[in-house]
Parts: structure tokens; C-alpha cells; sequence
């Protein structure tokens, strides 16, 4: 059946919806208009319930292989970098975000129970960019439940051999960078919440740089497998740098 909202053209049209986020589906009606106008193409409703129609028959499963495939034009498009030897370097970090309060919402992302507040369902994100051109190849979601390791586990495809990550110090835990390390060789450059002990630095680098022992906890971790655990090192070496962080106003914060 002919449509004159095609799959693509709803697909562009929810695109420019996106970039102009205060556009109405009434505006995006009036855009298509102009442009059918000047191409001499059919003739379309001012109402927007077809379109908005159009874009709940979307396939949601297209998403993620177009992001994953712009993200891949925009670092071909970029100039290489030079820092550390040139590898690719990528960032990942968390967040979450408030969403319309309907019945299949609060299934899906329950809500926090604030008392004497309206609560709205909530889902937690994990954004992995490419530092290159600034793209994001993926992302995971899930409820507040879900931990933003657990949401890591699901990007670890996007990585490869020889890649560098950066994350704050919400990853900068053990088995974050042992799994990178020894399971993908992937390397981690971020903060942790884990004490330097003195007694552990193996060995002075320079001012403020030192080789240091860290040990496997006893505990696994929940967010891995029983074998994932198990295959991990009983000890890593790994670098640590401390310098301090100036901002006018505010006091010298060492890192």
C-alpha cells in the first residue's frame, strides 16, 4: 500500500525532529509540505496523526546498527590523533533520565519511591564515545536496578584490541580493568575509588608516577560470571599518577 509517510521519510522527518527539539509533529507536517511543494509531490494532511503513527511502526531494532554505522563514516571522516601513539581512544560514562509517566514505563523503569514527591519512571544509560570525532557507536539501558557495570558488560563488543577507554572513577575498579586488560586487550585510563597503599608501589617513575600491586578482592563481583571471576589475575601491575587540578575560585583539588 502506498504511504506518504514512507519508512524513510518518517525516518528523516524524526531526524530533524530530533535536532530542533522544541519542533512540533505539526511543524515537521508543515516542513514536508513545503518540501512536497516544491518538488510537486502529493498533497498532505496539516493534521499529524499519520505521522506520529508513522513513527510507532518504526523497526526500533534499525537503531542501534545506524548509530553504530554513523559513528564508524564520522571517525573515518576525522584526522587521526597522535596522542598515545595513536590508538583509538574511546570514553564511557553513565548517567540516567526521566521518562514519561505511563503504565508501561513503570514496568519496564520503575520509578524511585520519594515520599511526598512525584516519582516518574527512571532509566539508566552507559554512552560509550569515540574521542576521535566525538560519535557515540553505542549505548545500553536499563532500569535503575541495573548497575552501570552490568550496562558496561553490554558494550564490550564495541571494543577492540589495542583500544584505550576512559571512564571516571565509577569504573576504575578492579575487575573492570582486569577484564578489559586480559579478556579484550583494551587498557583503562581513569580516577578509582580504591586507596594507593605506599607500601604497594613497586616501583618511582618519576615525580607523582609510580608502578603499583593491586590484589583481586575475595569477594566476586556481581556483575560477572562465576567463570568471567575465576579467569581473572590474582594480582595486576598497574600505573598511578597523582598531579592537582587548578580552577580560580575553588580549591586545589588533587587527583
Amino acid at each position: 500500500r502506498d504511504r506518504d509517510y514512507t519508512r524513510w521519510r518518517t525516518f528523516w522527518c524524526m531526524l530533524w525532529q530530533g535536532l530542533n527539539p522544541g519542533a512540533s509533529g505539526r511543524e515537521v507536517v508543515r516542513q514536508l509540505q513545503a518540501l512536497f511543494r516544491l518538488e510537486n509531490g502529493p498533497k498532505l494532511s496539516e493534521e499529524d496523526g499519520a505521522y506520529c503513527r508513522a513513527k510507532a511502526r518504526l523497526p526500533l531494532s534499525e537503531f542501534p546498527k545506524g548509530l553504530t554505522a554513523t559513528a564508524r563514516a564520522a571517525d573515518q571522516q576525522a584526522s587521526p590523533m597522535s596522542q598515545l601513539q595513536g590508538r583509538p581512544l574511546k570514553a564511557i560514562d553513565g548517567s540516567a533520565l526521566t521518562l514519561p509517566d505511563t503504565p508501561k514505563n513503570r514496568k519496564a523503569y520503575p520509578p524511585l519511591q520519594c515520599a511526598d514527591k512525584p516519582s516518574f519512571p527512571m532509566m539508566r544509560i552507559v554512552v560509550l564515545f569515540s574521542l576521535l570525532s566525538g560519535a557515540i557507536p553505542a549505548l545500553a539501558q536499563g532500569s535503575l536496578g541495573v548497575s552501570e557495570l552490568s550496562l558496561l558488560g553490554l558494550l564490550l563488543s564495541q571494543l577492540a584490541a589495542g583500544d584505550i577507554l576512559l571512564g571516571d572513577r565509577g569504573f576504575g575498579s578492579y575487575p573492570v580493568i582486569a577484564l578489559l586488560r586480559y579478556s579484550l586487550g583494551v587498557d583503562f585510563i581513569g580516577r578509582t575509588t580504591r586507596c594507593v597503599d605506599g607500601r604497594r608501589r613497586l616501583k618511582r617513575l618519576a615525580k607523582n608516577d609510580w608502578l603499583i600491586l593491586w590484589n583481586r578482592s575475595t569477594t566476586p563481583s556481581p556483575w560477572l560470571s562465576a567463570l568471567q571471576w575465576a579467569g581473572l589475575p590474582a594480582q595486576m601491575t598497574l600505573r598511578a599518577v597523582k598531579g592537582r587540578c587548578y580552577q580560580k575560585g575553588f580549591r586545589v583539588c588533587q587527583v
